[in-house]
């Protein structure tokens, strides 16, 4: 069983003997979580990976030793190492929740990749992502779409749009607002288990135009991708891991050029999304702001801006966190209590519903 590692040693052919895929377009996604702060150099090309001083480009993500190994395969595969990596882009502000980064990668002089970084491992990039609970667009979004207009108002070639988690969001988003001329550039739009979009544009003319060109894929678990999704436009990927485990891309199977594919969501899957959206159908979003807010005040309470961070320190920040708690309104507390009872009552109902189903067949 092959993942995004398998398929780069395997798959030696240039993109001109074999069209851009989703297996590539993931592959990407994974490459834009690379921490650009340790790599600055201009116009940079795969192959430049394999040199020892930039060997540290994932050494603030998880799973060091497997994105080490996924580099080095990819700076010496013949499919991957001449592609270039442009317009590394970084807008990070704390009052306003934002978290943006993307990258544009030049696969060969016809074709190029615009990526949008998920949900990595900072506190931030969380908070951004879970604003999405309550806001109808948030910072990056708006980014997303001024940074796709830019990098291709001068193309003449094809485009692809692509992202993982929250990347895949946007990769979407930045695609609906562009003018028609720069929508038929785009060939196609690739969303990795990204969280759908809100209602109002779903069923929008610009949607509408685009959806053909979406191709959405999630694990058999997913959560993350489930999340205010009404089109069931999408595909379910097997994956070696479980739960919640397989979000991450490295656990997907991969069958040749393509995406080894499941029947279905897992029942666990669709408890879960069932109750998010039972939950979010039922709580106003003043009240869905209050919640979020609290449960990233506490975590802010830390010095930690990373889980990795707060990994490492939580014995020493633990008291300033539970300190944060402590110091919570009493009425906001019970509001967040409730909206967790809440929670929890619609997750058990789903899963009394899931076993009355079973007993039947």
């Amino acid at each position: 069983m092959n993942n995004i590692i398998g398929y780069i040693k395997k798959n030696q052919k240039s993109f001109e003997e074999s069209e851009f895929n989703e297996i590539d377009s993931l592959v990407l996604s994974k490459l834009c979580y690379l921490d650009i702060d340790g790599f600055k150099h201009k116009n940079k090309v795969l192959k430049d990976l394999k040199n020892d001083k930039i060997q540290n480009v994932f050494n603030t993500i998880r799973m060091s030793r497997l994105n080490k190994k996924f580099l080095y395969f990819l700076s010496i595969s013949k499919r991957f190492k001449n592609v270039k990596i442009k317009n590394i882009t970084k807008k990070v502000n704390y009052t306003k929740h934002q978290y943006f980064i993307a990258i544009t990668f030049e696969l060969n002089k016809q074709n190029i990749y615009v990526a949008f970084r998920g949900t990595d491992s900072e506190l931030l990039s969380w908070k951004e992502t879970f604003d999405m609970m309550f806001s109808d667009r948030i910072p990056s979004q708006e980014q997303a779409d001024k940074y796709l207009r830019r990098v291709t108002k001068n193309f003449s070639g094809n485009i692809f749009v692509g992202g993982h988690s929250k990347g895949g969001n946007l990769a979407i988003y930045s695609v609906l607002n562009q003018d028609l001329k720069t929508q038929e550039k785009i060939k196609k739009i690739y969303s990795h288990d990204g969280p759908g979009i809100c209602n109002d544009l779903s069923l929008s003319p610009n949607y509408k135009l685009i959806r053909k060109k979406i191709n959405k894929t999630l694990p058999q678990s997913s959560i993350i991708g489930l999340i205010f999704e009404k089109d069931k436009n999408y595909t379910v990927v097997k994956s070696r891991k479980i739960w919640f485990l397989q979000h991450d891309p490295y656990a997907w199977i991969v069958k040749k050029n393509k995406f080894a594919l499941a029947k279905d969501i897992t029942n666990f899957s669709k408890r879960t999304s069932n109750s998010i959206k039972k939950w979010v159908k039922s709580v106003n979003p003043q009240k869905r702001k209050l919640f979020v807010d609290t449960v990233f005040f506490v975590l802010s309470s830390s010095k930690a801006k990373s889980w990795i961070e707060l990994k490492k320190s939580w014995k020493k920040e633990l008291p300033n966190i539970v300190n944060s708690i402590l110091n919570i309104e009493e009425d906001v507390a019970k509001q967040v209590k409730d909206m967790l009872k809440l929670f929890i009552k619609y997750y058990k109902f789903e899963s009394k519903q899931r076993k009355k189903k079973k007993r039947a067949k």
